[in-house]
């Protein structure tokens, strides 16, 4: 079950099955004592702690081998987070954050845990880390939900969901919302208690994969109805909707599928996928080949496309985001976050 934790937490450094080398760990920062009044998030606002960007590494940049390929960032951070025109990546405790035109203008805005688990919205930035949900905007912090144990952020006009894992001591796992404005969040979905759940939002639904149960289910966002589309797809640890289409990654069997949202015939778009993420835009599909302690190649499956092409190989425990222009990548150990054009 390693992938699918890893997969969604973004919690650590490597994102394959194989395992990477221990790292130093930085001391944490003195937390700044945060009040969390529930009924009233926006009093709970407070300015995150200031920390000064790290200054640019000495270390070698090497880019990936792909024409036109930029630095975006001077980090040796893997897992990171790109929406709203900025990369967001956590670095000694730090969430930073950098325009994706370059590196330049670098600012530390709150504070995180191992990963980058992030979701954008008009009025801020969403969080999860030791605070809990957490709203960082104009310079300050706002706690929904206080020490929520979530991952899997992503946010609509009017809410943001997340997952509570179903992890050893972790009460009430589920697929939850809270509103962006503040309130009491509310539990929209939950199977057995040792459960993981995946997160794919749409306009008019939320779709759930279940790592377990293997099935893929659609909530209604309007009335909260649950209807159950596909079945038979245990060990799924990716889930992406996009342009009419499912796509899912199962990790036993290494294999990236797809089903038509209406319906039909499950295909098997790639085989001997061992790592995530799946990464889906604008009907484009992407995905990392490549077995167990091997290099891995990314690779891109083209709307209409019956084979996917080779983009990049050689690479080692890379990490991929996409957007509507490009796509961003990192390897495991080698320093600077690089876009290049999809």
């Amino acid at each position: 079950m390693k992938g699918w934790l890893l997969a969604l937490a973004l919690l650590a450094a490597c994102r394959s099955r194989d395992e990477p080398a221990a790292r130093k760990a930085e001391p944490p920062p003195a937390d700044p004592v945060i009040e969390q009044p529930p009924a009233a998030p926006e009093a709970a606002a407070v300015s995150p702690p200031d920390a000064a960007p790290p200054g640019p590494s000495s270390a070698a940049v090497e880019p990936p081998g792909v024409p036109g390929a930029r630095l975006v960032a001077r980090t040796s951070v893997q897992s990171f987070a790109v929406c709203g025109g900025s990369v967001y990546w956590c670095e000694n405790n730090r969430l930073r954050v950098a325009p994706v035109s370059g590196e330049t203008n670098v600012r530390a805005v709150g504070r995180c845990q191992g990963g980058a688990d992030v979701a954008c919205a008009s009025d801020g930035i969403y969080d999860c880390g030791d605070r809990g949900l957490v709203r960082l905007a104009d310079g300050k912090e706002t706690v929904l939900v206080p020490s929520a144990v979530c991952l899997g952020l992503t946010a609509d006009e009017s809410h943001v969901y997340y997952i509570v894992p179903g992890f050893e001591g972790v009460p009430d796992p589920g697929v939850y919302r809270v509103a962006r404005a503040g309130g009491a969040p509310e539990k929209l979905y939950a199977r057995t208690p040792h459960e993981q759940y995946i997160l794919a939002l749409a306009d008019d639904a939320l779709w759930i994969g279940t790592y377990g149960a293997g099935i893929i289910a659609k909530l209604s966002k309007s009335d909260g109805k649950v209807t159950v589309v596909v079945k038979g797809q245990k060990h799924m640890v990716d889930l992406k909707v996009d342009a009419g289409s499912l796509y899912w990654l199962i990790e036993d069997a290494a294999e990236v599928r797809r089903r038509a949202v209406r319906g039909g015939a499950v295909e098997v778009l790639g085989r001997g996928v061992w790592q995530e993420p799946l990464v889906v835009e604008q009907g484009h599909a992407w995905w990392f080949e490549g077995g167990d302690g091997e290099p891995k190649r990314l690779v891109h499956l083209a709307p209409g496309a019956l084979e996917p092409d080779e983009v990049v190989g050689g690479l080692d425990r890379p990490w991929l985001v996409a957007d509507e222009n490009s796509l961003y990548l990192t390897q495991d150990g080698k320093p600077g976050i690089f876009a290049f054009a999809r």
